[in-house]
């Protein structure tokens, strides 16, 4: 038995033959035309297509139907001036089609005329107050310039129909960066449900009636597009579970990350997030455990690595820690974040040496940062570097003049350690009116 993909080109082949009788025996069949060419595009056969089209639209120039193929094609070939030329001709003739307004809209959002664009995808909105597809495409070119409140706006009119599910996860996403958080969790228990629905109609539909029917090729297909759409809701479960950790609500997030793996065990996110939020509760071992899941099904995950590094270290497994860290830097070389954090552990490793490298070259790719700066001066002086580490102090200092550590170490430094030398109270001063509590003491004790 030949396999379905090769019986519908088969049927296919059939049609265009059909299609071809059709117009021998009416070659202004405009019809007939145009459908061959449909065909004749989904087979490959592009040139065919195009002639078929030109053809149709030479027999009645006022079907519109070959106009937007034609432009369609040359979207698809990315000839993006070929296409808007062909929708502004579609606009010439027919000058009351939103959908060509919109379809021009898209083509120059792929050329970056954002204006252009939105003054189509307006006046489509005007000809058709209710294509929410045109309301969805306004809100995507808002929020591209960073118009979020007004994309939600427009996303939220798209709810009603076929691009309801789209505009709805947009809508979403707009409000969680905006820090909506209570409106994004709303849009999402709309997504969460309406996909829940579908999925189980297209579940049922699929067990009770179609099953027996399908040969071994089609219920392949058909399971992996059941996958498909369980691998969606999985995004849904897990975007709102980051909405219920901004919220604080960190059941309700194990919650839905819990659904999210269940819907789609190979999606690492749901096991990174559901490891980040294990660890807010402070069940590091769990957490750690997810983590190390997210890097299973992804091993390049940088996030994973970094975030697993700082828990073992936490949990005091600083050699794990030492490996992960060293994985993340090989991920990501030029990352000063993770050259800081490595910075640290190797202090506690008593490993001045290393962690002084580490913060030069945190120092090297962020040269603003006054942390850096300040943690080698404390190293330099505990290793008696008096002069280095009073050049870091001061830097820390400019960079940032309310680190009350950086003033306390500084006294020492330029005292050279000695706590009765006269120099070492100004900084103590200051770092006791920056609420230094040593300071405050030491003041008191030794400074006039």
């Amino acid at each position: 038995m030949k396999g379905s993909n090769n019986d519908n080109g088969g049927r296919k082949t059939e049609a265009i033959a059909d299609f071809t009788n059709a117009i021998k025996l009416n070659p202004k069949y405009n019809d007939a035309y145009w459908r061959r060419a449909n065909i004749k595009k989904e087979l490959g056969d592009i040139d065919g297509a195009i002639a078929d089209y030109k053809t149709a639209i030479k027999i009645d120039p006022k079907n519109i139907n070959p106009y937007f193929n034609l432009a369609d094609i040359k979207s698809e070939k990315e000839d993006y001036t070929g296409a808007i030329a062909d929708y502004s001709k579609i606009i010439t003739l027919f000058p009351k089609s939103s959908t060509a307004y919109s379809e021009r809209a898209m083509v120059k959002i792929l050329l970056k005329d954002l204006k252009g664009a939105l003054a189509d995808i307006n006046k489509a909105i005007l000809l058709d107050p209710k294509d929410d597809n045109a309301y969805l495409i306004r809100g995507k070119l808002k929020a591209e310039q960073n118009d979020l409140k007004g994309a939600i706006l427009d996303f939220d009119k798209g709810y009603a129909n076929s691009y309801g599910i789209e505009a709805a996860y947009n809508s979403a996403v707009a409000k969680n960066i905006l820090q909506d958080y209570k409106a994004a969790l709303i849009t999402y228990d709309y997504l969460i449900e309406t996909s829940e629905m579908i999925n189980s109609m297209a579940k049922s539909s699929y067990e009770l009636y179609e099953k027996a029917k399908l040969t071994g090729e089609q219920i392949k297909l058909r399971e992996e597009q059941l996958r498909e759409t369980d691998a969606i809701s999985s995004i849904y479960y897990n975007n709102r579970g980051l909405v219920k950790n901004q919220l604080k609500d960190l059941k309700g997030a194990i919650g839905d990350f819990n659904s999210g793996i269940e819907k789609n065990p190979a999606n690492p996110e749901s096991f990174y997030n559901r490891g980040v939020t294990k660890a807010m509760l402070e069940n590091y071992p769990d957490a750690i455990k997810d983590y190390t899941s997210a890097i299973g099904l992804f091993p390049s995950y940088l996030e994973a690595y970094y975030s697993r590094a700082g828990l073992k270290a936490t949990i005091q497994d600083y050699a794990g820690a030492m490996s992960d860290y060293n994985k993340a830097i090989e991920l990501s070389p030029e990352n000063p974040e993770i050259y800081y954090s490595r910075a640290t552990l190797k202090y506690s490793m008593k490993d001045s040496i290393g962690a002084i490298a580490d913060y030069t070259k945190t120092i090297s790719l962020t040269p603003q940062s006054p942390e850096p700066y300040l943690y080698r001066g404390v190293l330099k002086f505990e290793k008696h570097e008096f002069s280095a580490a009073v050049a870091d102090l001061t830097k820390a200092i400019e960079l940032n003049p309310n680190l009350a550590d950086a003033y306390y170490y500084r006294g020492y430094a330029k005292s050279g350690g000695n706590i009765q030398n006269e120099t070492i109270c100004t900084d103590l001063k200051k770092a006791a009116s920056l609420g230094h509590e040593q300071a405050a003491i030491e003041v008191k004790n030794s400074c006039k």
